[in-house]
């Protein structure tokens, strides 16, 4: 039988743990391991005696007697590479699929997908769409909403279809990344970056089919206004990359239009479809309904009263 695991990075409130770990344990996961990004004494309280799910304290401790640093590095995408390369050398798994901890698996029949590839085959890209929501009445959990593509096409007619704010903003539509995330074969001396295997040595890399990754990008609106304003903050982003460049548009606009309220506002404007705007993206194939259900499965493993709301997740995070 094929095992497969999935690793991750977190500094996230218990709730969104928690959804994360009985989602991917509902897809069949026989290994989850989390590598606690700061101090998390309710997520230990709440996860870590369930069975297959291991939970790593990634502190300077870590970092020094297990992979031999003399520091803990400052860059969260260093330690996040250096977590992943651990959990492939030392997770009982066939195949490890590297997320972060708001990015859900929706793959049905997973682990069988994964046994019935050839053995050239060392590594499966797996596309993401970025959750969108409809306006309407407010949501009950932090998992609800649309799954939302790119659009495709020339750039001129991207932009004449979104309009040039939306296009200043995003990337063909997203908010945040469009560049996938890998489930990777273990034992073939092979190291992991934040998206697919790094180039040495050379990775064999194929894209599965009909399977998607889900990017809860910003939880709720104040969670997503509060992770721009970190990244203002934080300096991230350069707008010479054209990578980076919408990202830090959005980075200069709330900036300079005062701050939380600009940039819920401008989450407003991105992120929430109006009913004309979701109809023309249905009717392009670029909105689906949500794939998953992350709060049905944290509710069968943790009991109907967990909570998942918004206000329960911004209370958390001290932002309500």
């Amino acid at each position: 039988m094929t095992r497969w695991g999935v690793a991750a990075t977190v500094a996230e409130p218990p709730a969104l743990l928690a959804g994360f770990v009985a989602h991917y344990l509902s897809l069949g996961a026989s290994s989850v391991r989390l590598y606690l990004d700061r101090p998390a004494p309710e997520a230990e309280a709440l996860l870590s005696d369930l069975p297959g799910v291991e939970l790593i304290r990634a502190d300077a401790e870590f970092y020094l007697r297990t992979l031999g640093r003399r520091r803990r590095p400052d860059h969260l995408n260093r330690r996040q590479r250096m977590n992943i390369d651990h959990a492939y050398a030392t997770l009982p798994v066939d195949w490890l699929l590297h997320v972060d901890a708001d990015e859900f698996l929706a793959a049905p029949e997973f682990a069988a997908r994964l046994a019935a590839q050839p053995p050239e085959v060392d590594s499966l890209r797996i596309a993401n769409g970025e959750r969108a929501w409809l306006a309407g009445p407010p949501p009950r959990t932090i998992f609800e909403g649309v799954l939302r593509w790119q659009v495709p096409g020339p750039r001129p007619a991207v932009r004449a279809r979104l309009g040039p704010e939306v296009m200043r903003f995003t990337d063909r539509g997203f908010c945040g990344h469009a560049l996938g995330k890998s489930v990777t074969r273990t034992g073939r001396g092979l190291r992991l970056g934040l998206h697919a295997p790094r180039r040495e040595p050379v990775a064999r890399i194929t894209e599965m089919s009909d399977a998607r990754i889900v990017h809860f990008d910003g939880l709720t609106r104040a969670h997503w206004s509060a992770k721009l304003m970190r990244y203002a903050e934080q300096g991230l982003y350069d707008a010479a990359r054209p990578a980076q460049r919408f990202r830090a548009a959005q980075i200069a606009h709330v900036t300079e239009a005062g701050g939380r309220a600009a940039a819920g506002a401008l989450h407003d404007r991105l992120r929430v479809l109006g009913a004309a705007e979701a109809e023309a993206l249905r009717s392009e194939g670029l909105l689906e309904p949500m794939p998953c259900d992350p709060a049905g499965a944290a509710r069968a493993l943790f009991g109907e009263g967990f909570d998942l709301s918004p206000e329960g997740f911004d209370r958390a995070l001290g932002l309500a």
